[in-house]
């Protein structure tokens, strides 16, 4: 009686762990199931993403044909554009071309005339030159002349009388150097203009010497005979000595 009763209980065991065993099953089971509808799920989805990046793909492909095909119109006008403006370009250059050569042709023209005048001013200052000198030649004749008669007149007095000595040496230079005191006045003007625009200890001693020379001969030019060579000569000749100095200095 006892073995059949330990029987019947490791029976109940055994259904009891295969009731366990089945029932855990059934979780297993139903949790794979669930998965497995949260796959198809996923993978529902998934071909729905598929379907429309495949639809975004045909799109975008037949926008960028249209883009295409927009700009290879735009390229076409545009091209179009640019040959009109090519055209219009090489047109004006051309245009310009011709205005410059008969520009050119008017300036050589211009060119010649004012070479022609040129010409002639140099000839008319050549001529005034000769005529200043002439003038002055024959003052000076008539003022000797002048003087030569005043002195045979009866009664002249003794200033109109030949000079001699010193008197006739500044009689002389007066003829070409003009009145002292002029000539004075002239030359302190001249280098006192000259020092009101650079301080005149900035200069070397040369330079001083140099200017002052230059400004001496000036007046004398100013004060006198405005065709006396040696005026000129002088002038250029200190302007050559201070030139002289300076490149010594430099080497």
């Amino acid at each position: 009686m006892f073995p059949f009763r330990n029987r019947v209980r490791e029976l109940q065991k055994t259904i009891t762990t295969l009731e366990e065993i089945i029932a855990n099953n059934r979780h297993t089971a139903w949790k794979q199931c669930v998965q497995l509808q949260e796959a198809e799920t996923a993978k529902q989805n998934l071909r729905a993403q598929l379907d429309t990046a495949w639809k975004t793909i045909r799109g975008n492909e037949e926008q960028f044909k249209l883009i295409k095909q927009e700009q290879a119109m735009n390229e076409t006008v545009e091209m179009s554009k640019l040959r009109g403006e090519i055209s219009i370009l090489k047109e004006e250059l051309q245009r310009i071309k011709i205005v410059a050569e008969r520009e050119k042709n008017r300036a050589d023209a211009h060119s010649d005339s004012f070479a022609d005048l040129q010409e002639e001013l140099e000839a008319t200052i050549k001529q005034r030159d000769e005529l200043d000198r002439e003038i002055t030649c024959l003052h000076e004749s008539f003022r000797q002349r002048v003087e030569t008669e005043r002195e045979h007149l009866p009664g002249a007095p003794a200033h109109c009388k030949e000079k001699t000595g010193i008197d006739a040496i500044l009689a002389e230079r007066e003829k070409t150097h003009g009145s002292f005191s002029v000539h004075a006045n002239c030359t302190q003007v001249l280098e006192d203009s000259f020092y009101d625009f650079q301080d005149k200890s900035s200069f070397t001693a040369v330079m001083q010497e140099g200017l002052h020379m230059i400004f001496h001969k000036l007046g004398r030019i100013a004060a006198g005979s405005r065709v006396f060579q040696d005026h000129w000569d002088d002038i250029a000749g200190y302007a050559t000595l201070v030139s002289r100095s300076l490149k010594e200095e430099k080497e």
